[in-house]
């Protein structure tokens, strides 16, 4: 799964997406903003998961937000 993940290009085209609207070239307006900020939360939920499921409880350390009391350690 991750190396598929690496595969898809994902960060590229974030990068792109970021360096576009840094230029002025992305006209960013409230509803592009919102997709991206769920977007990011979504890659971060995933990260997350990945690094739960390789064992890896910084998980937890890193993303206290996206963890409920019940996952508290």
């Amino acid at each position: 799964m991750l190396a598929k993940l690496g595969e898809s290009g994902l960060s590229e085209s974030l990068s792109d997406l970021a360096a576009a609207a840094r230029i002025g070239a992305l006209p960013v307006d409230e509803d592009l903003e919102a997709d991206l900020r769920a977007a990011c939360a979504e890659i971060a939920a995933l990260r997350v998961v990945l690094m739960q499921g390789l064992g890896v409880d910084a998980a937890r350390a890193a993303y206290p937000d996206l963890f409920g009391p019940e996952d508290a350690p």
